[in-house]
């Protein structure tokens, strides 16, 4: 999903489905593509979100993705950084 203004759907976010407000600190979540290793980026969301980014609403669903993301490699059977 991307924040285009032309869409009628609010952008939501991607852990807790809370909608985006003006007050709020958000982040954008992108894992690595297959074939680039495995890795996980996150960053202050600063403008649109990019093709592949999860918006986040906050260091809570920041760090809920991050164990997300490291309990499913261990599933995986990769191990964790």
């Amino acid at each position: 999903m991307t924040n285009d203004p032309n869409r009628k759907l609010k952008l939501q976010c991607a852990v807790c489905g809370k909608a985006i407000g003006s007050a709020d600190a958000w982040f954008a979540a992108e894992t690595k593509p297959p074939g680039q290793g495995r890795g996980l980026v996150i960053e202050p969301l600063t403008g649109p979100l990019a093709l592949g980014q999860e918006p986040l609403c906050s260091e809570g669903c920041v760090l809920e993705r991050v164990a997300r993301f490291i309990s499913g490699g261990a599933q995986r059977g990769v191990a964790a950084p």
